[in-house]
């Protein structure tokens, strides 16, 4: 699972009591429960240094009803909110490294019944691969100077 993937489920699990999921939902899967999918990506140029990803990640959100899975999914965004759209990474052992997620948007919408989808959106950069090489240390210029 992506790092960052692992910070959100993490959060959202912080928020609710409820299941959480991200392989296939079995036939008897507790209510509530998330289930968290692989993110869709798309890239962009960045700077002459860094490219950025663009991941979108949809959690869907599992409850008795569909008013009560709205809800649910409400409150999971509405605290990502009140973070100031920060989430905390974490490492590998799931403890806080440090470091924060900004999320650019969030969006709740109903998707069957019972069911409620929450659609998170953020960027993340990473730096272009560059081969190894010697840099110029100095450089003498021979020649003559116009004259004005």
């Amino acid at each position: 699972m992506l790092a960052e993937v692992a910070a959100i489920a993490k959060f959202a699990l912080g928020t609710c009591d409820a299941a959480l999921y991200t392989d296939n939902i079995p036939e008897g899967m507790k209510i509530p429960a998330l289930y968290i999918s692989a993110p869709t990506v798309s890239d962009a140029v960045d700077t002459t240094t860094t490219y950025q990803k663009q991941y979108v990640l949809s959690i869907k959100v599992f409850h008795t009803d569909t008013p009560q899975a709205f809800d649910l999914a409400e409150v999971i965004a509405d605290e990502i909110r009140n973070r100031r759209s920060l989430i905390p990474l974490v490492n590998e052992a799931g403890e806080p490294n440090g470091q924060s997620l900004r999320i650019e948007q969030t969006d709740v919408k109903t998707v069957d019944t019972g069911v409620a989808q929450l659609t998170i959106k953020w960027r993340s950069r990473y730096h272009y691969h560059r081969e190894a090489g010697t840099t110029v240390q100095r450089v003498t210029v021979t020649g003559k100077v116009k004259d004005w």
